[in-house]
């Protein structure tokens, strides 16, 4: 399970956006050269054609080293992005939309009415503060105890959380490769030299497109990723998975996740009712 995960967050995550940006800086490098006068694309193409084993081997290695430092930049900051666009850009008066991760205000009435009302009973039960904005160190521990205890749920979590972070290495290089590809088509129309000129026009043009639709849809694919991993956490605590605590009668799982008053006849209504929102996001 452990290698699965490597293998889906590491391809997803990481090394697709980081080959991305591995290759913007190529092209940047190739451009500047070609600027001066030294023939950088014709250098660039005759050198891969002589050392590709090399070359690719580099690649990947400089793809990975990039897609991990862009990893270090959470998906928070492509929500910010994502929120703004949606508000001031695309003027929608959604009220999801000027959420803030973890969603709490408008998650919990959407699961209200979905019928899951529960779930949001579960998760204040077991912290209170479990949706507050900036309280991600509780979501990655749950996303944690869904891998420990269900290798089917872990997967779909897995899956989720990969898409999620493909979308927010893919923004943060977009934003990069942007201004970088503005700069190179106005450098070469100057020097007269067209078809370069073009071909980074078409290159800002994906970009823009690219982007756009992202942030038109990353708090939507972030809100399923939130409502999947505290879905799990339920269905593992209330016995509805092969690998549920309570199924399997662990008595310390149950002195840690649920109160005294829920004892051995499952859950009991201990909290105000989830119509309630136990936290407060600020207004956009």
């Amino acid at each position: 399970m452990i290698s699965d995960r490597l293998g889906v967050i590491t391809f997803f995550g990481i090394l697709v956006p980081g080959a991305y940006l591995a290759g913007v800086l190529v092209m940047t490098v190739a451009s500047s050269i070609e600027l001066c006068g030294l023939g950088g694309h014709e250098r660039i193409v005759k050198v891969l054609s002589q050392e590709t084993a090399l070359f690719g081997g580099v690649f990947l290695f400089v793809a990975y080293l990039l897609g991990v430092l862009v990893r270090l930049f959470a998906p928070e900051y492509v929500d910010l992005f994502s929120r703004l666009y949606l508000v001031h850009v695309r003027r929608s008066k959604k009220e999801f939309v000027r959420d803030v991760f973890p969603y709490e205000r408008t998650i919990t009435a959407r699961l209200k009415n979905d019928g899951m009302g529960r779930i949001p009973e579960l998760m204040y039960r077991l912290n209170p503060a479990y949706a507050h904005t900036g309280n991600t160190p509780f979501f990655n521990y749950c996303k944690l105890f869904i891998h420990a205890n269900d290798a089917a749920l872990s997967r779909q979590v897995e899956e989720a959380e990969a898409l999620v972070r493909f979308l927010s290495g893919t923004t943060l290089v977009l934003l990069i490769a942007f201004p970088l590809a503005l700069f190179f088509i106005f450098a070469f129309a100057v020097q007269r030299a067209g078809l370069i000129s073009a071909l980074y026009a078409g290159l800002l043009a994906t970009d823009v497109i690219s982007l756009v639709l992202i942030l038109e849809r990353f708090k939507y694919q972030r809100r399923r990723e939130v409502i999947m991993v505290w879905g799990c956490v339920y269905l593992i605590l209330s016995g509805g998975s092969p690998g549920s605590v309570r199924a399997e009668m662990n008595t310390l799982g149950e002195r840690v996740f649920f109160t005294s008053s829920a004892g051995q006849g499952g859950f009991q209504q201990t909290t105000p009712p989830y119509s309630e929102p136990v936290a407060r996001c600020p207004q956009g």
